[in-house]
């Protein structure tokens, strides 16, 4: 093999390479922030939660409580 022929082929392997490395990183920071998300909602639907029981077990009265604002999609239905 020629020196340019072997020169190309590293050249595209680094280039691939690359290709690679910064598809990974885009899908590690698309996977992080879907994390993220699913963190602040779980934590919403635990307070929630809590309030819920709280508004049973102390006897109160009147409607529960209402969900917090970024978990009131989940509740919503399509009527």
């Amino acid at each position: 093999m020629s020196a340019p022929v072997l020169a190309a082929l590293i050249a595209a392997g680094g280039v691939l390479g690359a290709a690679v490395i910064t598809a990974c990183a885009t899908l590690a920071g698309l996977l992080w922030r879907r994390m993220i998300r699913a963190e602040v909602t779980n934590h919403g639907l635990w307070a929630y939660t809590r309030d819920l029981i709280d508004h049973i077990y102390r006897g109160r009265i009147g409607p529960p409580p209402s969900p917090p604002d970024h978990i009131k999609h989940l509740y919503q239905t399509g009527d």
